[in-house]
């Protein structure tokens, strides 16, 4: 006779619905050196994202009617910056022990689908056109470079500057606002 207690009964339905709700909680993520290499390849892609940017370099915008030009230089942050994102608080749902994000300093591994690359660096802002000049010379900026290749800059005078990929792997300017960079506000 088939004779099942209320107490596993529980603890089935307490497993189960802990793996549905999030499986790397009960299962765990990968082995450590898979983490290391997952890692690791991450760290190499975003330093290989971090060149291309780098490598383009410039990007041009249109704000009423002048056209401008953003030169940009970064590099891999040697420590944590203002404009990195805090660490997440708890809460009352724990996430998986091993896993979470990672942003890269000098060397890390983690379990984790999401990485970030810290970068620090400084643009150059002219006016292009009939008259061109330099509005703003070696402007400071930090930020983050993500696994998916958008770009993100804060600096004292620049609220937000994102790059964003395109399908042939180029960078273009997606979003920049910044104040009083010599005398003028941008906002595209």
């Amino acid at each position: 006779m088939l004779r099942i207690s209320l107490r596993r009964c529980v603890a089935v339905l307490v497993f189960n619905l802990a793996f549905v709700i999030n499986p790397f909680y009960v299962v765990g993520c990968a082995s450590d050196d898979d983490d290391e290499q997952r890692a690791a390849q991450a760290k190499m892609e975003l330093l290989g994202l971090l060149d291309d940017v780098n490598g383009e370099g410039r990007f041009a915008f249109e704000q009423d009617g002048v056209e401008y030009e953003l030169l940009l230089e970064l590099t891999q942050a040697k420590q944590p910056t203002a404009s990195l994102p805090a660490p997440a608080r708890a809460s009352f749902m724990s996430v998986a022990h091993a896993c979470g994000n990672v942003t890269f300093y000098q060397s890390a591994s983690a379990c984790s689908t999401q990485y970030t690359l810290a970068v620090e660096g400084t643009f150059t802002l002219r006016r292009l056109g009939e008259a061109p000049e330099t509005i703003a010379t070696d402007v400071p900026v930090s930020g983050t470079l993500h696994d998916y290749g958008q770009l993100s800059l804060q600096g004292e005078s620049v609220e937000r500057l994102f790059l964003e990929p395109t399908e042939n792997g180029a960078f273009v300017l997606f979003h920049f606002i910044a104040d009083d960079l010599g005398g003028q506000s941008f906002d595209i």
